[in-house]
């Protein structure tokens, strides 16, 4: 009887560690930011590096790594890409408190950027 009990609880476990095992080892640890160039070019991706001279852009969705320089750079602005799941931008506790809901504190990041083909 014990074996009915165990056996879909280690099986719901390890969906879980290899869901969560998957998310941390492929997606990026950085904000997506929107990128307005001065010639109205938007960029939307990780801001990898800004040295200076050049920023250098990781395209969301694409993996595509896209170099301006930096006085062709207008405005970046922290924005977060819409998700299917309303909840995950907030914590467990945000969730399970609903008078704690807050907005959120970025922008949507827009749909089709232009960009470099």
């Amino acid at each position: 009887m014990t074996l009915f009990v165990l056996i879909p609880c280690l099986v719901i476990f390890l969906i879980i560690a290899g869901a969560t095992v998957w998310k941390v080892m492929y997606d990026v640890w950085l904000p997506h930011e929107m990128v307005t160039l001065h010639s109205g070019r938007v960029e939307v991706g990780y801001v990898l590096g800004d040295n200076g001279n050049w920023v250098s852009i990781l395209r969301a969705g694409e993996r595509r790594l896209v170099l301006y320089r930096e006085t062709q750079v207008d405005e970046r602005v922290l924005c977060q890409l819409r998700t299917q799941n309303p909840y995950s931008d907030l914590t467990t506790w945000q969730v399970l408190a609903r008078r704690s809901w807050t907005a959120r504190s970025q922008q949507a990041c827009p749909q089709g950027f232009r960009g470099n083909p």
